[in-house]
This record gives structure tokens, C-alpha cells and sequence, in this order.
């Protein structure tokens, strides 16, 4: 019996031991595993940075870090940048990092132009945005203001807003105290040097305008003064850029190239009946008056308020390039991180 008693504790202690060891080698091994982990982790999110940086400095979009660190060899650690689904303005850049036992991916979206998140929205408006009428929007709004919303208004989208925004029920989602976007500036006079046509408000219906047009359409009437001139029935595939205060009704504008459809320098009244494909950028008050309109693209307005109403559509369409005359300037800002 006492035999019997040593070796039952006997192997009671060597299974002791055993588990022991297995145990004390699990941890061990999990604490080389985590160590590596975070070096690979740390290292990828240096080559990120690295990328970002070689890109903004040399326009480079792929290479290796050029520095030995955290015990991994320069060969192990690239960064790649590549175009980004979000549009012409942001890019995606990639660090990756691998040793012996991890592979860590880390990417950040880039945005090259702070004030380009812009054109990323339906409606972009510097200032309040009221949205009052019988209106139907496919896409995200944004102001620096406040957003009110009323009416039969709906936004397939959300709304966003840097004052207080309410339209609530009236959007998919609905948030205030968000951080400004700049707004984008367009410089209307490079328009001039391109023109296919220039005139004044009063003449340009029949000087550029008497029937289907091509081509840029410049108007320079700066000190015309309230009410403003009405444009009727346009017909026109190019774009249109007004220096003062214009009202349109009726008719279609449709954008070619990378130009926006309609520049106006000063307050723009829409209404009756008008489509227009392509930007709507406003320096200036923006307001819809009676009748149908409809824009396919987006609207932007910058130095003044916007007030929808009467029956108005925005169907959102992303532009597959800087606008003419877009003052591509701003410091690039990361938007937004991941790891892989």
C-alpha cells in the first residue's frame, strides 16, 4: 500500500508538472505572440505615415521604409497608395509590416483638399440651410449653419449640420454640432478666357442663347441690379457662369467636361420648370421659387443662406473630377482609420 501511495502521488506530480510547464509555455508563447503583434501593428502604422508623407512630398504611391526598426527589415515594410472609392479628392494609403510569426495592415483615407468634402453632399451650403417645400433629396446635406426642415421635405440621406439641425424624421439621420467643412471656392473668371460667348444679362438670350448651345456661356453684368434678370427656356450642354444676380426658369443646362453646369456670382432664384444636370455652384443667396425643379449633380452655395421650396428634386451625383477652376488648397487631413 505504501508503494502504491508513492507512485500515485508520484505521477500526481509529474501531471502537476506537466500541466504546469504547458502552462507557463502557452504564456510565454502568447507573450512572443504579443510582442511581435505590436511590433508588426506599430511598424505598419509608421509606413502609413511614411506613405502619406512620400506621397504629398513626391507624389511616390508605393515603396519600402528606409529605416530598420522594431527588428524588421526594410523589405518587410511597404506602403502603398492608391485611389479612393470616395472620389478624386481623397486617396487610400497602406502600410503593412510582417516578421517571422504577424502580418499587420494598417490604411488611412487621405484627403488631399479639406474644402473638396464639399462636393461629397447633395446640397453643400456655407451658411443656413432651410429646406421647406415639397422637396425630395437622394443624398447627404450639409451646412455650417443651421438646417431646418419642414413641409413634406425628404432627405434620402443624412443631414449634418455645424449649428443645430432638425429635420429629424425628415432625413435618415439627422446631427448637429459637427465640424465645418471649408467652403470651396470656384473662381468664375477663369470661365471668361474659355467662352464660346460673352454678353451681358439683358442680351445674353439673344446673343448666346437663342436656341441649342454648346460650349461655355460667360455673362459679366455685375452691377445689375434687384429684380433680377430672367433667363427663360435655356437649352445648353456646356456650362454657364452669370456674374451677378440671375433668375431662371424653364429649360435645361447640362454639364460637359469637368465644368460645373451653372456658376453664378451673386443670388439665383430657380424655378418653372428647370432641370439641370451637373454642380450648381451659387457665391450668393439661393432660393426655388414655383414651378418644378430638378438637379441631377448637386448644389453649392457659398456667402449665402438656402431656402428650398416649391417642388424641387436633388438626385446626388459624385464628380468624377475637380471642377474648373476649383482652388485645390488646404492642408491634407486624415479622415478616417483603420487596421486590416
Amino acid at each position: 500500500m505504501s508503494l502504491a501511495v508513492v507512485f500515485v502521488i508520484g505521477f500526481l506530480g509529474l501531471g502537476m508538472m506537466t500541466t504546469i510547464s504547458t502552462i507557463a509555455l502557452s504564456e510565454i508563447n502568447k507573450n512572443i505572440n504579443t510582442k511581435s503583434g505590436n511590433q508588426t501593428f506599430y511598424t505598419a502604422e509608421a509606413a502609413a505615415k511614411e506613405g502619406i508623407y512620400q506621397y504629398l512630398s513626391y507624389n511616390a504611391t508605393s515603396g519600402n521604409f528606409v529605416v530598420f526598426i522594431n527588428n524588421i527589415a526594410t523589405d518587410s515594410i511597404t506602403f502603398l497608395t492608391s485611389t479612393s472609392s470616395r472620389g478624386w479628392a481623397y486617396r487610400e494609403v497602406e502600410g503593412n509590416a510582417e516578421n517571422n510569426l504577424t502580418n499587420r495592415t494598417v490604411k488611412s483615407t487621405l484627403l488631399l483638399f479639406p474644402s473638396a468634402a464639399a462636393f461629397n453632399h447633395a446640397i453643400y451650403s456655407e451658411n443656413d440651410l432651410s429646406i421647406t417645400g415639397s422637396v425630395d433629396i437622394s443624398g447627404n446635406v450639409f451646412s455650417n449653419g443651421t438646417t431646418t426642415c419642414a413641409g413634406s421635405s425628404n432627405i434620402d440621406g443624412e443631414s449634418y449640420s455645424v449649428g443645430v439641425d432638425n429635420c429629424g424624421t425628415h432625413a435618415s439621420h439627422s446631427e448637429g454640432d459637427v465640424d465645418i467643412i471649408p467652403p470651396p471656392v470656384i473662381d468664375p473668371y477663369s470661365y471668361s478666357d474659355i467662352a464660346n460667348c460673352t454678353s451681358t444679362l439683358a442680351d445674353v438670350g439673344n446673343d448666346c442663347l437663342s436656341g441649342p448651345t454648346a460650349g461655355v456661356v460667360f455673362v459679366d453684368d455685375p452691377l445689375a441690379p434687384p429684380p433680377t434678370e430672367v433667363l427663360n427656356g435655356i437649352d445648353l450642354v456646356g456650362n454657364l457662369t452669370i456674374i451677378g444676380n440671375i433668375k431662371i426658369t424653364g429649360g435645361e443646362i447640362v454639364s460637359s467636361n469637368d465644368y460645373p453646369a451653372l456658376i453664378v456670382n451673386g443670388d439665383l432664384t430657380l424655378g418653372g420648370g428647370v432641370e439641370i444636370t451637373g454642380i450648381v455652384y451659387v457665391s450668393g443667396n439661393t432660393a426655388f421659387s414655383a414651378g418644378t425643379t430638378k438637379i441631377t449633380g448637386s448644389l453649392i452655395s457659398i456667402e449665402g443662406v438656402v431656402d428650398l421650396g416649391g417642388n424641387v428634386t436633388i438626385d446626388y451625383d459624385m464628380p468624377s473630377a475637380p471642377p474648373g477652376g476649383f482652388a485645390t488648397s488646404g492642408v491634407p487631413k486624415i479622415v478616417s482609420w483603420q487596421e486590416q
